[in-house]
């Protein structure tokens, strides 16, 4: 899932917050009782805190309408976007290591992650191996309507040192959804996405390239696309990405369970589950988390 994905459901919530918003008054049946909702007043001990006490002296209608500007003012100022923005530029220069901060993790269900390996290799223009080579982060502010964003991602060079499926030779870029941000507009964090794990530089993976379409943005906040990684492309799945480590595929994070099969496997041995798909072993990976104990 891009950010153009979930743009959709950003705007809708936006309006529907902004909808309640304006019938707030009908919806608790305040328009007959004016002095109910009026605020102004201080709480006491009669008016729970956070709970306005009736105040005569206030006009309901301009009560109503500074209200729903505030409201307004608030999801549409760009001002903490922009500080996300000087903040992924100070970290750059910095030079510090991103995979040292703390991980805040975007999940989302989604309709289109890969259920087999025939599936994830249709799904992919190439499948390569290769070893991160650069890396760095872009980061800018809009609105999603009238919603602020924070849009950024990862840009990440590799240099293939061999393809075992499809065409992609030399070095290609990828792109993936995330990057060093202000958690709260305070803590630093890597910000990462489940169904696009980040790659760190240096490290050697196994790669299902899905090709950069910019395309998706021609309508978004965000016209531009990924403008400054030229041609590139992407994971956008959580199956599409193993670390090589003495010539096995070792799993992410956020890698399913089907593809869990690939776990330890030798690269001779992915190459032989690509070229006869249906050899790739049933996983008999559980995952180690359990309602009763979350240990």
């Amino acid at each position: 899932m891009s950010w153009a994905k979930i743009a959709v459901p950003l705007i809708l919530l936006a309006f529907i917050g902004l909808g309640m918003v304006v019938l707030r008054p009908v919806i608790r049946g305040d328009a007959s009782q004016p002095q109910q909702e009026a605020g102004g007043g201080q709480p006491t001990q009669d008016s729970p805190v956070g709970e306005p006490t009736p105040n005569d002296s206030v006009d309901e209608h301009q009560t109503e309408e500074e209200s729903i500007a505030a409201e307004l003012e608030a999801i549409s100022d760009l001002g903490p976007m922009l500080r996300q923005v000087e903040f992924l530029e100070e970290f750059k220069a910095s030079g510090d290591d991103p995979f040292e901060l703390e991980r805040s993790t975007v999940t989302a269900w989604r309709l289109t992650d890969a259920a087999s390996l025939g599936e994830l290799r249709s799904d992919s223009e190439a499948v390569v191996r290769g070893t991160v080579t650069s890396q760095t982060y872009y980061g800018r502010a809009g609105k999603l309507g009238i919603t602020a964003q924070f849009f950024c991602y990862s840009l990440m060079t590799v240099s293939v040192s061999e393809t075992l499926a499809g065409a992609a030779e030399g070095t290609v870029t990828v792109v993936t959804e995330g990057c060093p941000w202000l958690s709260g507009g305070a803590t630093p964090v890597l910000l990462q996405f489940s169904w696009d794990p980040p790659l760190q530089k240096g490290r050697e993976y196994v790669l299902f390239l899905k090709p950069g379409d910019d395309s998706r943005w021609e309508d978004s906040a965000f016209p531009e696309g990924h403008s400054e990684a030229g041609v590139h492309f992407h994971l956008l799945d959580p199956a599409a990405s193993y670390e090589v480590t003495d010539g096995k595929l070792g799993p992410n994070e956020f890698t399913p369970r089907w593809a869990h099969a690939l776990d330890d496997a030798t690269v001779d041995e992915f190459k032989s589950y690509l070229a006869d798909l249906d050899t790739l072993p049933e996983s008999t990976w559980e995952p180690t988390y359990h309602k009763n104990d979350p240990s």
